[in-house]
């Protein structure tokens, strides 16, 4: 457990409401010095004002909360001195956090490296890309049906991604597809993204609408 001097961030049973829409539910967090720290969540389920309420722009209705040893709420001042802390790219999230904490509906329920959140999900991931982006949605509901799991679309409007449980059953799938009439240019078996990651540990992509409405701090 880090000592207090060795932290950057700690907060503890940290909460805020918005009305009735508890939007940040008790969030603990031990932040060690000269890292990179990543929160994944679906946008709409907190992120945005636990980093508000971390850079002084909002007040948390309880909890406590230091940055570099200095209080959010009676140190306010010196707090937005030394904080700059943010990317919403999954990507760089990826590559340059050293530990990521994963958030759902104001909760931290799983933290770790990426690899051990990756390993945590097992399997490996699909990527295909296909000839006819017409055939995207033919391939999503081959690959969907084939593999027992929720292809999600990329950005690219040719190529989708799916988890895959058990990685000897990839070639059975691009079978499927072959014999659905949808040609494949390419296809690679790699490791989950964040983004799938998180969505299988809570049922949900990270990709959604905004966060919560937030307010000016007081």
């Amino acid at each position: 457990m880090p000592q207090p001097d060795e932290l950057a961030i700690e907060a503890a049973g940290l909460v805020r409401h918005f009305g009735d829409v508890k939007a940040v539910d008790g969030v603990d967090l031990a932040v060690r010095r000269g890292g990179v720290y990543g929160f994944l969540e679906p946008n709409g389920a907190g992120k945005t004002t636990t980093i508000r309420m971390l850079a002084t722009l909002l007040k948390p209705d309880s909890g406590t909360t230091t940055v570099l040893g200095h209080d959010i709420i009676r140190e306010a001042a010196q707090v937005r001195r030394r904080v700059s802390l943010t990317t919403q790219y999954l990507d760089e999230a990826d590559q340059l956090a050293g530990r990521i904490a994963v958030i759902d509906n104001g909760r931290v329920i799983a933290e770790g490296t990426s690899a051990d959140l990756k390993a945590q999900v097992g399997g490996g991931t699909l990527r295909v890309r296909v000839r006819d982006p017409d055939q995207r949605g033919t391939a999503e509901q081959v690959l969907s049906a084939a593999l027992a799991a929720p292809a999600i679309l990329e950005a690219d409007p040719a190529a989708l991604s799916i988890t895959v449980a058990d990685v000897d059953r990839a070639a059975h799938a691009l079978a499927d597809l072959a014999g659905a009439g949808v040609a494949v240019t390419d296809f690679h078996l790699g490791q989950p993204s964040l983004d799938e990651v998180f969505l299988a540990l809570t049922g949900h992509s990270a990709e959604g609408p905004d966060d919560q409405p937030t307010e000016d701090a007081a």
